[in-house]
């Protein structure tokens, strides 16, 4: 049980690091060693790192290992994204997934906007609204 905290406390500093290859690093090290759930127990916002890697990794997948790059893909949006509302985090997701829905699509860019507009509200200047809603379509 002492290694199994121990590694995670060492998969927890490496991600913690400003460092895009090392992170790759040890994502590949655990979907190579069959502990992509691991990549899910990354706390409530999991490095924006993953799912780039995620993304890229099961484009260049062969069949099997994309279906289960996807599937992690997919848990993020179940477990976190949808979990906590971060309706950014689930655009990406859907658009990484290549999943095509409209109605979905429509919903979570309604949701980002609404949250825009919402914290646009106690700017003073109307510059300052637009540009704080231009900020979360960007």
């Amino acid at each position: 049980m002492e290694i199994y905290r121990e590694g995670r406390k060492l998969v927890w500093e490496c991600l913690s690091r400003n460092d895009e290859l090392l992170h790759v690093a040890v994502y590949e090290w655990l979907v190579s060693k069959n502990l992509g759930s691991e990549l899910l127990s990354l706390g409530a916002s999991p490095p924006s790192s993953l799912r780039t890697y995620l993304q890229a990794a099961a484009r260049a997948a062969p069949p099997p290992a994309a279906l289960h790059l996807l599937d992690l893909l997919w848990k993020l949006y179940e477990e976190y994204a949808d979990r906590y509302n971060l309706w950014e985090c689930k655009l990406c997701i859907v658009q990484c997934a290549g999943h095509n829905d409209a109605i979905l699509v429509e919903t979570i860019w309604s949701n980002i906007l609404a949250e825009a507009e919402a914290a646009g509200r106690a700017l003073p200047s109307p510059d300052e609204v637009l540009a704080s809603i231009l900020s979360r379509v960007n």
